[in-house]
C-alpha cells in the first residue's frame, strides 16, 4: 500500500514536471513596452524614430541581422542607434562607420566623422620592397634566454 502510494506521487510529480518543460517558452519574451524603446537615427535624411525592443528585433530581421536598419522615412538602409548628448539634448548619430561621437551642436568645430580610408585593393596597401642594396646581417641569432 505505502509502495503505490510512492509510485502515485513520483508518477504525479513526473507528469507535472514533464507538462511545465513542455509548455513554457524556452526564453523571456521580448518585450514591445515604451521603456524598451531605444531611438534610430537615419544617415540619409537624418529622421529620428523609435523602436521597441521587438519592433528592432523584427527590424534586425528584415535587415539581414545587423545595423543598419531600414529608415521608415527613405526606406533606406542607413538608419543607426542615436545617441543624446547629454548637454544639449541634440539627437546625432554617435559611433558608427566612420563617425566621432562629438556632438555636433556642442562641437561644431569638430568632424562630425572621420574619413575611412580607402584602398584601390581590398587587401590595402602593398608592403615596400626591402633596399637590397645595402648588405644585409645574415648572422644566425642564437636561441634561448640572452646571455647575462
Amino acid at each position: 500500500m505505502k509502495q503505490a502510494k510512492i509510485a502515485i506521487i513520483v508518477v504525479a510529480l513526473s507528469g507535472s514536471a514533464l507538462i511545465y518543460f513542455i509548455t513554457r517558452s524556452g526564453a523571456d519574451p521580448i518585450p514591445d513596452t515604451p521603456e524598451s524603446a531605444t531611438e534610430w537615427m537615419c544617415q540619409e535624411c537624418e529622421h529620428v524614430f523609435s523602436l521597441t525592443a521587438m519592433a528592432a528585433y523584427d527590424e534586425f530581421q528584415r535587415a539581414g541581422g545587423n545595423a543598419p536598419l531600414f529608415c521608415p522615412a527613405c526606406n533606406e538602409k542607413k538608419a543607426y542607434r542615436a545617441a543624446t548628448c547629454m548637454t544639449c539634448g541634440t539627437k546625432y548619430l554617435g559611433f558608427g562607420p566612420g563617425r566621432t561621437g562629438a556632438c555636433p551642436k556642442c562641437h561644431p568645430d569638430e568632424p562630425d566623422y572621420e574619413p575611412v580610408p580607402k584602398f584601390d585593393d581590398p587587401a590595402g596597401p602593398e608592403p615596400e620592397e626591402p633596399d637590397w642594396s645595402e648588405p644585409q646581417d645574415t648572422t644566425p641569432r642564437k636561441r634561448g634566454p640572452p646571455a647575462l
